[in-house]
């Protein structure tokens, strides 16, 4: 399994996924398991806003039937966030189960997951450095870090560090307090 430290923040799972299945009948869901017993029982992990669509339909052969799963059309690549918060202090075991009713009628794709990201914030010390602007500087200078601008601040000054922070790339650092 993989551990969830107790000294977790948060944690968030993203999945990048394409799914082309039968509306109310076919679909895919993600499901997890932190409680090591051995009996492998595995529960729904929701993702953020729901899973698209009803419940799938039930009467059939599909082990998913009644339940909520990645249904229809995602209409290309999306991304899916969870948050498996409620297992922080745990080991947990993902797996990603598609339902199907029978082979007759099924005239979807299925469902293709691309990539899986866990995140796992904990407290440590600042990722990222803070400089102070009183005038313009090098863009090499601020490369990857947080910019701070001192003294009067105008428009063309706003202007030129945006067009200066848009030239080295999108900054991704954060800062924890």
């Amino acid at each position: 399994g993989l551990w969830i430290p107790e000294s977790a923040l948060a944690v968030t799972m993203t999945i990048t996924h394409w799914y082309e299945t039968e509306l109310g009948i076919d679909g895919g869901q993600v499901v997890i398991d932190d409680v090591e017993n051995g009996l492998d029982i595995f529960e729904p992990l929701v993702p953020v806003g729901g899973y698209p669509g009803g419940p799938l339909a039930t009467g059939g052969c599909n082990p998913l039937a009644g339940g909520n799963a990645f249904q229809g059309t995602s209409g290309g690549w999306v991304t899916s966030t969870f948050d498996p918060s409620e297992s922080i202090g745990r080991n947990v075991w993902l797996a990603f189960v598609f339902g199907s009713d029978d082979d007759k009628r099924n005239n979807g794709e299925g469902w293709y997951i691309d990539r899986v990201t866990i995140e796992i914030e904990e407290v440590g010390d600042p990722i990222c450095q803070t400089i102070r602007l009183d005038e313009v500087v090098d863009p090499r200078v601020i490369a990857g870090v947080r910019v701070m601008v001192a003294g009067q601040i105008t428009d063309d000054t706003v202007r030129h560090h945006l067009d200066t922070i848009r030239e080295i790339g999108r900054a991704s650092c954060r800062e924890r307090v």
